[in-house]
C-alpha cells in the first residue's frame, strides 16, 4: 500500500516542480529584462532645446566621443554613439561603445546663441 501511495505522488510532485521552476524563471527574466530599462520620464526629460541647438550637441558628443570618455577604446576598436536622450537644456544621457564595451555616461554643457558646444563635464555611469 505505501508503495502505491509513493507512486501516486511521484506525477503529481514532478508536475509541481516543473510548473515551480517555470515561476521562478519567468519573475528572473521578467527581473533582469527590466533592470536596463530606464523609465521614459527619465530617457525623455524636459528639455526645451531647439532641434538646431539638440543637433549641434548631437554632432559634438559624436564627433568628440573619443576625446570626451574617461574610459579608453579596446582592441583597436573606435568609440561611436549609439544613442542620446536629452533630460534637460543643459545635461544629455549618451550611450557609445567601441565595439568590445559599451556604456552610458551624463555629459554637462553649455551652448551658445551660435549653437557652439562647450562641454562642462563628461562622466561614465554605467560600464557593459
Amino acid at each position: 500500500m505505501g508503495m502505491l501511495l509513493k507512486n501516486r505522488f511521484v506525477p503529481i510532485l514532478l508536475v509541481l516542480l516543473i510548473f515551480g521552476v517555470g515561476i521562478y524563471l519567468a519573475y528572473i527574466y521578467t527581473f533582469s529584462e527590466r533592470a536596463g530599462q530606464e523609465t521614459s520620464s527619465e530617457r525623455n526629460g524636459a528639455s526645451s532645446l531647439s532641434e538646431a541647438s539638440k543637433a549641434a550637441v548631437d554632432a559634438y558628443l559624436r564627433g568628440h566621443i573619443s576625446e570626451l570618455s574617461t574610459e579608453p577604446e579596446v582592441l583597436g576598436g573606435k568609440f561611436y554613439v549609439t544613442d542620446i536622450a536629452f533630460l534637460s537644456d543643459t545635461r544629455a544621457r549618451v550611450w557609445y561603445e567601441d565595439g568590445h564595451n559599451a556604456f552610458k555616461a551624463e555629459f554637462d554643457f553649455f551652448i551658445n546663441a551660435d549653437n557652439e558646444v562647450r562641454e562642462v563635464n563628461f562622466r561614465v555611469i554605467q560600464r557593459n
